[in-house]
């Protein structure tokens, strides 16, 4: 009888054991879980079941820690096997997943949101490459302009550059390339330039440092420093600034284009029934107006540097419109006119000049190479200045670029007649006679300049790739705008104005005289 009792107490005691067990791995499941897509590992995941159960068991064993995950993958996406790897098919989306443990048979469930593949979370910075300042060699002159140029890698991508002098930050790039033009003011001050590179994931790289030093302003420069009124003339200490001598003399003048060949502007409009191309169209019918100001101005751009002879400016035919066009002054100019400063203008002796015109007039016998020429009025009161028609007459001017001799067209582009590289050396100061070096006898040179028309640089095409040699650049009247030892292949244009100049290069000794344009 006892044994039998023994045995009875055994089985129940066997047949409790799995109802324990079960009660100790009662699973309890985290009802939302994020999951994060790693770059290091392809952009992929392998979660673990314990990442989605709040109640592990703290001591695992044969009965109670066999985890098993399971995941509902959504239509149209990737599918594993067993399902529970992840990748960049299931960005985005939410769906149900399950543990189970495999002994107990317990089991819950709950969401699993994928995000999307991170590239932040591999902690590359970014590497700021070079910071480059040209020229890259001095002297650098107060008042000159120097470009700095920073490259810089990440495996991302770069957020912004950051241009500093010391601790003090200049300009923020936010697109390639990465640059900036900064003028140095300060007399005998050391720059101390450097970029700070930020990727979009918010770390960042420091570049070199470099270090220019100013020197003092003088008047065989080059730059046309903060006394001066030219470049090396005018001002306090160098010489007076010469107007330019007269191109030779518009023998056939002819009417200088009109409507999409030049460009038109003014101060301001004063409705959209009055632009200032109105006073361009040759209809006298039409015109021009600005708002009541003091000192309206009225401007066009010729596209092109011409020798102009005439013009003829016509105000509107109605009573009292004679006082929209009363005390104006006339300026011509060979580069952009930039001043708000209507004083300014009257004080620049490379600017053709007329004051205080008054009404409707012709004026013959100019004979002044420009290319914007402005109309601006100087009134007691607040008044408007209106057009009916502005006419301007003169010739083109006969060029030849980078030993390229051709005729300038209407667009300012060179219609090209020979490449026969010549090596012409006008003496300085003296305007060209295009003609007679276009006819002089072609002397190979080794170097070529391009790209021609350039923007802001030129480069030079050289045998063995560098050269050492003094830079000077004329206008096309032989006045000199910009003189500096060259280190390389590479001369920074872009404190010149638009228009067309001479590169001349002396090189061991050799000169050789190259022309392009600068747009």
């Amino acid at each position: 009888m006892a044994m039998k009792k023994y045995l009875l107490l055994t089985g129940v005691i066997l047949l409790c054991i799995p109802v324990l067990n079960s009660q100790n791995c009662n699973l309890i499941c985290l009802s939302k879980v994020n999951v994060s897509l790693s770059p290091a590992n392809g952009c992929t995941a392998n979660p673990s079941p314990l990442n989605f159960i709040s109640n592990p068991s703290p001591t695992p064993s044969p009965s109670c820690a066999a985890y098993q995950l399971k995941i509902s993958y959504p239509y149209g996406t990737s599918k594993y096997n067993p399902p529970t790897k992840l990748d960049k098919s299931h960005q985005g989306y939410t769906m149900l997943y399950q543990v189970l443990d495999s002994v107990s048979r317990n089991a819950c469930w709950g969401y699993l949101t994928v995000n999307k593949c991170n590239p932040c979370m591999v902690p590359t910075p970014p590497v700021a490459d070079t910071l480059i300042a040209s020229p890259m060699s001095g002297p650098y002159p107060a008042g000159s302009m120097i470009t700095l140029t920073a490259t810089a890698t990440d495996n991302v991508s770069i957020a912004k550059v950051e241009f500093y002098d010391g601790l003090i930050l200049l300009n923020t790039d936010l697109t390639a390339p990465y640059s900036f033009k900064v003028t140095t003011f300060a007399l005998s001050k050391m720059y101390q330039f450097k970029a700070v590179v930020y990727d979009n994931c918010g770390a960042r790289d420091t570049s070199n440092i470099v270090l220019i030093t100013t020197d003092p302003p003088t008047c065989t420069d080059g730059i046309k420093n903060g006394f001066e009124t030219g470049v090396d003339c005018g001002g306090g200490g160098c010489s007076i600034c010469l107007p330019p001598p007269a191109p030779p003399a518009c023998m056939t003048p002819v009417l200088l284009p009109s409507g999409s060949l030049d460009t038109v502007r003014q101060s301001s409009t004063s409705s959209a029934y009055y632009p200032a191309s109105k006073a361009r169209d040759a209809s006298l019918y039409t015109y021009s107006r600005t708002n009541a100001e003091l000192r309206p101005w009225w401007e066009i751009n010729l596209g092109a540097t011409y020798n102009i002879s005439s013009l003829e400016i016509r105000h509107r035919i109605c009573y009292g419109c004679n006082n929209y066009l009363i005390r104006y002054n006339l300026f011509i100019s060979p580069t952009p006119i930039t001043t708000t400063d209507i004083n300014v203008l009257k004080a620049d002796p490379l600017v053709y000049k007329l004051p205080y015109v008054a009404s409707s007039f012709t004026l013959n016998g100019v004979n002044f190479l420009g290319r914007y020429i402005r109309i601006w009025a100087e009134y007691s009161s607040p008044n408007s200045l209106s057009l009916l028609d502005v006419k301007v007459r003169g010739c083109q001017v006969m060029m030849v670029a980078s030993s390229i001799s051709g005729k300038l067209s209407d667009q300012g582009s060179l219609s090209v007649l020979s490449t026969d590289l010549q090596s012409l050396t006008p003496p300085e100061g003296k305007p060209i006679n295009w003609q007679e070096a276009s006819d002089t006898d072609p002397k190979p040179s080794p170097i070529t300049v391009f790209p021609n028309p350039a923007r802001d640089r030129i480069f030079l095409s050289i045998p063995g790739g560098y050269v050492q040699a003094e830079a000077l650049i004329t206008d096309i009247l032989g006045r000199k705008v910009m003189r500096r030892p060259l280190a390389g292949t590479e001369l920074d244009i872009s404190t010149l104005a638009q228009g067309h100049y001479l590169l001349q290069l002396q090189v061991d000794g050799v000169k050789t005289l190259h022309r392009f344009i600068r747009e």
